[in-house]
């Protein structure tokens, strides 16, 4: 069976996105996308929360992400992403 690795994100961009330059001219952005998780303490009472998601934009032929999220990519503002879930770890 083929497997499917599509995530949609909706939130709001929580801080200024990180841009860095590669050595043959590349670009990637990472944006950090916060993420409403409400959740109910020990007394039962709603509370709001937060979950904050990195993601990487990388321009290419086809797309200047990196170029958009640094234009646009400004804390409080509304974001939609469409991307592929990956994890990294570290040891």
């Amino acid at each position: 069976m083929a497997s499917i690795n599509v995530t949609i994100l909706s939130g709001t961009v929580a801080k200024e996105p990180e841009v860095r330059m590669f050595g043959n001219g590349g670009k990637v952005a990472t944006l950090t996308v916060s993420i409403d998780a409400d959740k109910k303490n020990d007394q039962g009472v709603w509370v709001k929360g937060q979950i904050p998601i990195e993601v990487a934009a990388f321009n290419s032929k086809m797309a200047q992400l990196a170029d958009q999220c640094e234009q646009f990519g400004k804390p409080g503002a509304p974001v939609i992403v469409f991307a592929q879930l990956g994890l990294d770890t570290w040891q």
